[in-house]
């Protein structure tokens, strides 16, 4: 029929029309499905639902940290998982190591955590439903091993192996393994416009030609000026505001990530990810300036929700070489935020009842010297037995000699 003809159709006639019109099309869909691509089942992220393994010496792993996350292609896994004692890397770069799959869903390769080593994937496979299954890492190493099959444990992607994909699929395209970070959201967090979503900062009003802004590279700000200090490492990112008038002179900002020594603090108390950040601020004859006219707000990225937790951002005071606790610190999502009136290293703890300070090692030197005093008295208690075994084993024998000796009466 043609248009003027449906037209001079009754409206009953009409309706008719159109519904059998209606369902010819649904039926020939289904005779004659459009092929579809389900990019998930070939360019997978870990479920919002399973995504815990169990580490005999990292604890809980999250494959699925609020400020990070993998991606599962058939030829690798890439990006970064969280642990209690750091960052995981599925993909470092400059190592030519890196974790790889199949399309059979089979791992190998190796993960790498900051200051620990690497993680041995070989063994790990991905199954029809998408669970990850069997043991990672090494018996007896740093790392230790990572379960993906304890009872709790369960990590889980929509990517599949291709015998079991659904869906007609088509290659992915190559994933960049520099192309930064992802954020809870999956964007990609390469500029400063990005990191500031991230961290919750306010946008940069154009008009305000006394506000500076530095993205990845040291803060300069005159003593008029307010400033915006936004750095990244990795899937870490750490901003400072500074407020006009915060000092005297004009001040440089700048803010280094480093790993911090593995002492022994106190019984659950440990630094998370084994990272602190030196946030310095020099004047322009390059002296460092510890405090400030006006506090300076920090927010440093986290993987995971932890105001549940007993956890706390601490600074270090060389004078004393003790951690100290950050006042009124504020958790949120995916980041913490502070005010403080000076700059120096700051880290965040996993501390039971958050103490007011944590002294590095006083704690394991009184272990260790109740150890020395145990050999001690342990060597001690066999050296008077074997002195008082010598005394019996002497006597006797004089005793035996004497009887041996005397004449018969």
């Amino acid at each position: 029929l043609s248009i003027k003809e449906m037209q001079r159709q009754p409206p009953r006639s009409q309706t008719k029309l159109f519904i059998r019109l209606a369902i010819l099309f649904v039926f020939a869909c289904y005779l004659f499905p459009v092929s579809q691509v389900r990019a998930s089942q070939t360019q997978g992220s870990i479920s919002a639902d399973a995504h815990y393994a169990w580490g005999e010496n990292l604890g809980w792993i999250n494959f699925a940290p609020s400020t990070s996350g993998i991606t599962i292609t058939d030829s690798a896994i890439t990006g970064y998982v969280w642990s209690s004692l750091g960052w995981i890397n599925f993909n470092p770069t400059n190592s030519g190591q890196g974790v790889t799959n199949t399309s059979g869903g089979v791992l190998g390769g190796s993960a790498w955590i900051s200051g620990l080593g690497w993680l041995d994937m070989t063994g790990i496979t991905i199954n029809k439903d998408g669970l990850f299954a069997g043991t990672a890492g090494t018996q007896g190493s740093a790392v230790g091993r990572v379960s993906f099959d304890c009872s709790n444990c369960h990590v889980a992607t929509d990517w599949r192996p291709a015998a079991f994909r659904t869906e007609e699929t088509h290659a992915s395209p190559a994933l960049r393994q520099d192309a930064g970070f992802t954020g809870s959201s999956g964007s990609m967090l390469q500029t400063a416009a990005d990191v500031r979503v991230a961290l919750g900062l306010p946008k940069v009003s154009p008009a305000n030609t006394a506000a500076v802004e530095s993205f990845n590279k040291p803060l300069a700000v005159a003593s008029k000026q307010s400033g915006v200090f936004l750095q990244t490492f990795g899937p870490d990112s750490v901003s400072v505001e500074v407020p006009q008038g915060a000092s005297a002179d004009s001040i440089t900002i700048s803010i280094t990530q480093r790993p911090v020594p593995r002492v022994y603090y106190g019984k659950n108390i440990f630094i998370l990810s084994g990272l602190a950040y030196d946030i310095i601020a020099t004047d322009p004859a390059g002296h460092i300036l510890h405090a400030f006219q006006k506090p300076l707000k920090i927010t440093l990225s986290i993987p995971q929700p932890l105001q549940e937790r007993d956890v706390g951002v601490y600074w270090y005071s060389e004078s004393a070489g003790t951690w100290k606790l950050v006042p009124d610190t504020l958790f949120s999502t995916s980041r913490v935020s502070f005010s403080v009136d000076h700059l120096t290293r700051f880290a965040i703890f996993n501390a039971p009842n958050k103490p007011q300070s944590i002294t590095a090692g006083v704690a394991q030197q009184s272990r260790s010297s109740r150890y020395v005093a145990y050999v001690l008295l342990f060597v001690l208690v066999i050296a008077i037995g074997y002195v008082f075994f010598v005394r019996v084993k002497y006597k006797v024998r004089t005793a035996a000699k004497n009887i041996i000796s005397t004449p018969d009466q």
